[in-house]
């Protein structure tokens, strides 16, 4: 019988449903590894417990709260445990949210959609001192192409009330919540909204968010 391999991991994700979710995935899935696992809603919580913790492995989210990523908190946790392995486990496939999380320090990213196997093979890999991308991440950065890569942000040129507008949309309201908060009509919130795609030559308002992270207009 094979010995398994004792991991110290820890699930960083807002959502508890998902975090429970993994557990019991990483818990019943063949594996080389037994995992024991702990989890966090929030990146406070998170540093709190990795400065206490001796985790071997970090699975982390892209969305932690409102106002931050999964990105801020592992710059963070490198700051005082550069040598910790960490894999990214988001919904977002899009190039920008990619990058961040890696420019952060993430030595993988896959979706949250990938089969159990293929986790434990992402969990493997990095353990063993190599990267490694869900393939759904590796065409995401096939597909980015010249026009988003010359996009810079000294080229785009925003209003108050766009930069109002695209703070409120990262901050998930919806055009019904921004024509309240701003006293204007649906249908004019909807127009900015379709501006900012076009400003920032992204389909979607997923892709508006990482676009705008990246280029730190929010």
């Amino acid at each position: 019988m094979e010995i398994q391999k004792t991991i110290q991991l820890l699930i960083v994700d807002d959502h508890q449903m998902i975090c429970d979710g993994i557990k019991v995935m990483l818990e019943t899935v063949k594996s080389p590894y037994k995992f024991i696992i702990q989890d966090a809603n929030t990146s406070e919580i998170a540093i709190d417990m990795v400065k206490n913790n001796p985790f071997d492995f970090i699975l982390m989210d892209y969305r932690l709260s409102k106002n931050t990523t999964g990105a801020d908190c592992i710059k963070q946790i490198l700051s005082f445990k550069p040598n910790s392995k960490i894999l990214a486990l988001s919904s977002y496939d899009e190039y920008l949210f990619f990058k961040n999380m890696i420019d952060a320090g993430a030595l993988g990213y896959v979706m949250k959609s990938i089969p159990p196997e293929e986790l434990i093979l992402a969990i493997k890999t990095i353990l063993n001192g190599e990267l490694y991308f869900s393939n759904e991440v590796a065409m995401s950065f096939l597909k980015f192409d010249s026009k988003n890569k010359q996009t810079n942000k000294t080229s785009l040129k925003l209003s108050k009330k766009e930069l109002k507008i695209l703070g409120l949309i990262a901050d998930e309201n919806t055009d019904v919540e921004i024509a309240k908060k701003l006293g204007l009509t649906t249908t004019t919130v909807n127009e900015y909204r379709q501006s900012l795609l076009t400003k920032f030559g992204v389909k979607n308002t997923a892709e508006l968010i990482g676009k705008a992270l990246f280029l730190n207009f929010i």
